[in-house]
Formats: structure tokens, C-alpha cells, sequence
């Protein structure tokens, strides 16, 4: 068998079954736009290959190029696309798309008007490899600390890049003529290249849904699944690290403890459903008020707690009774009325390591006590 047809004959029938598992995955895993536009993209490339094998079917050369070009930037493209949503990058998915219309009216000039054949073979390579190794690097840099599903994509889209810039280089350098000897090594290096980069790129990413998959599983176990606080566990899995930072940059830690005052009559009253909204709700008001650093957890029913990340006391006293304030000025709308709540707060200061998390926890749950057998909604400040 020809050794050209081999390699477009391996590339269809691993693109055409990357499809299909990316299509699958799209199905089974939430319907992300992400995972559907990497499936079409393995389409494309099956399309483009398909037109690879039977160009001499074509009457028009120039006619077959200009469709296996206008495929292959979108192969790029639709690519580029899924990972600049997945990692929600700021990369301009429009630059991406203009600079391609671009390339391809270029490549039509080149290869119809005023015929040159480096040009009419380079330039959306060229165009592919920059998009390939910027599409690497967004995946890169997602992470802080980069996991080795990702890793491997982000180096196989780099590799494949870099193997783009060599192969449009190869065909720049054949000049306004066809060179043979050029026209070679561009054929070769895609020969020897492409199967293993396609092949690597695409289980790479195969492993990163995995990987993804497994990140969900984890957070949804550290989830309340009703206010999308972190539950208990995962409230403690978290308080401990950062409990450890700021004691080891010598912070003072602080926690407030705080639950809505009488949610059982809100329960019994209005049905569990409104009591579901009211936790709801004031979750969500409370996140307002605190900082992005600052851990919310729900401890149970209509307990909550706070770890701060701010090290002044004063600063974690007033906000606790802005909090206070915020809650009990809110009005909860339902559908003929309204309610309003109140919540009573706990609140206490370490900054030595022989408290813990939990530790300081029932300090605060003492304190809340004392808040609420001095009449509820009012804020208790212990060491």
C-alpha cells in the first residue's frame, strides 16, 4: 500500500473513533459545548482526509485545495474553540476566526490568482501551528499546578505545532515553483508526524474529560448539594490548609459560627420547601458580604460557618454583625407574602497551632449558645 494512503487512511479511522467517544462524552457528561466541538472537529478532520485520499477525483486543483484548507482551519478552529471554553480563556475566539477568513483569501490568491506555490502551501500552516501552540499554552496554564492528563495535551499540541511550523516551512521554502525535494521533506515530516501527534492529542484529551470527571466527583463530595456551600467535609478538607497558611505567615485565624434563629417554626409554618429557599437564599446573601478568600461551609440543617482569611479581630467582629444586620433586614418573597429571618453568630480568634479547626469550632459553638440564650440575633466575640 502506499505509504501516504496509509497514514490518510490511519488518520480517518483515529479521528472517526475520537469522534465518536467525544460525541458519547458529550451525551453522558453534562452536554458540555466543549466536548461536542472536539467531536465535530475529528469529523472535520475525517472530511479532510476523505478529500486528501480522492483528490484526483477532483477536475480543479484548485477547487480541492481551497476545501482541504477551509477544513483544516476549522479542524483548528473548532478545536481551539472547546478548550478556549473549557479553561475559560481569555484568548478572542473572533481574532482566531478573522485571522483565519484571512488566511484562507490569501491562500486563494496565492493559489488561483497569482500562483505561488511556497505560499499557497504554507501560509495555513503556518496559521494552524501558532493556533496549535497557543492552544497549548492555554491549557498549561488552566492550573496552578498543571495535572499530567493536561500536561501531556498541552505537549502534544506544542509538538504538533512545532511539527506544523517545520512542514510550512518545507513548503514556503519550495519558492514560487514546486520543488521536488522540498515538496518531499513537507510530505515526509506529515508522513511520520501526524498519525502519532493525532493519536497522542486526542487520548490526551480523552484522559483531561477523565480527569475532569474525577475533579466533579470530588467537589460534588465536598458539596452541600441544596446551598453549594461546602459541606462539613469538605469545609474541614479545606479549613485545615488554609488554617496552616495563615498560622505558618504568623495570621491570626477566625471562624464564625452562626445558624438562623427558630428555623424549625419556618419549617413547620411554611413547608420544607420554603425552609430549602430561605437556607438558599441567605447562603447566597451571605457570599455577598464576605471575601472570595473567606471559606463558607454549612455544617447541618441551619448551621453554618465561616473561616476568614483576614487577620484582624475588629475586622471579623464587624463582619459578623454585618451580617447579622444584612439578615435580618432581608425580606424573603414568597408568593403572597414575605418573611424575614434572623441569625445569631458566634465568633472566635486563634493564632497559636495548638488550636484546630475543630477545636475552634466548639469555642464559637459555645459562644453561639451564649448568643442565643441572650435573646438570638446578636453576635458573641470570644478568644
Amino acid at each position: 500500500m502506499n505509504p501516504v494512503l496509509f497514514v490518510q487512511l490511519a488518520i480517518v479511522f483515529t479521528s472517526a473513533t475520537l469522534a465518536i467517544i467525544f460525541f458519547m462524552a458529550w451525551q453522558t457528561m453534562g452536554r458540555k459545548k466543549y466536548t461536542l466541538l472536539w467531536s465535530l472537529t475529528f469529523v472535520v478532520i475525517v472530511i479532510q482526509r476523505m478529500f486528501n485520499i480522492y483528490k484526483e477525483d477532483f477536475s480543479s486543483f484548485t477547487l480541492y485545495w481551497m476545501v482541504v484548507c477551509v477544513l483544516s482551519l476549522l479542524s483548528v478552529g473548532f478545536g481551539a474553540w472547546g478548550h478556549i471554553l473549557r479553561t475559560k480563556s481569555k484568548v478572542s475566539m473572533n481574532l482566531i476566526w478573522l485571522s483565519s477568513v484571512v488566511v484562507f483569501a490569501l491562500t486563494f490568491y496565492f493559489t488561483a490568482i497569482y500562483q505561488h506555490t511556497g505560499l499557497s502551501m504554507s501560509l495555513y500552516v503556518y496559521h494552524n501551528a501558532i493556533v496549535l501552540f497557543v492552544v497549548g499554552v492555554v491549557i498549561f496554564n488552566y492550573r496552578d499546578k498543571t495535572p499530567p492528563a493536561e500536561l501531556g495535551a498541552s505537549i502534544s499540541y506544542i509538538l504538533l505545532g512545532g511539527f506544523q511550523f517545520m512542514a510550512g516551512t518545507f513548503a514556503l521554502l519550495q519558492g514560487q515553483e514546486l520543488n521536488q525535494f522540498y515538496r518531499e521533506l513537507y510530505t515526509y515530516l506529515n508522513l511520520v508526524t501526524l498519525p502519532a501527534a493525532f493519536t497522542a492529542m486526542g487520548l490526551f484529551v480523552v484522559f483531561m474529560l477523565a480527569s475532569d470527571l474525577s475533579e466533579n466527583m470530588k467537589s460534588l463530595a465536598m458539596t452541600d448539594s441544596l446551598t453549594q456551600c461546602s459541606n462539613r467535609r469538605g469545609f474541614f478538607n479545606k479549613a485545615e490548609k488554609m488554617v496552616s497558611d495563615l498560622l505558618g505567615k504568623s495570621q491570626q485565624v477566625g471562624i464564625i459560627l452562626w445558624d438562623i434563629d427558630k428555623f424549625k417554626s419556618v419549617n413547620d409554618q411554611y413547608g420544607h420547601s420554603v425552609g430549602d429557599r430561605v437556607l438558599v437564599e441567605i447562603a447566597d446573601l451571605v457570599r455577598e458580604y464576605i471575601d472570595q478568600q473567606d471559606l463558607l461551609g454549612r455544617m447541618g440543617g441551619e448551621e453554618f460557618v465561616i473561616l476568614l482569611s483576614r487577620p484582624q479581630r475588629d475586622e471579623a467582629r464587624s463582619t459578623a454583625e454585618i451580617l447579622r444586620k444584612v439578615i435580618e433586614n432581608h425580606a424573603i418573597k414568597l408568593e403572597q407574602n414575605k418573611i424575614k429571618v434572623t441569625a445569631s453568630f458566634g465568633v472566635v480568634f486563634f493564632e497559636d497551632g495548638n488550636t484546630d479547626v475543630e477545636k475552634a469550632i466548639d469555642i464559637a459553638d459555645n459562644a453561639l449558645y451564649r448568643a442565643k440564650e441572650d435573646g438570638r440575633n446578636r453576635v458573641v466575640f470570644v478568644n
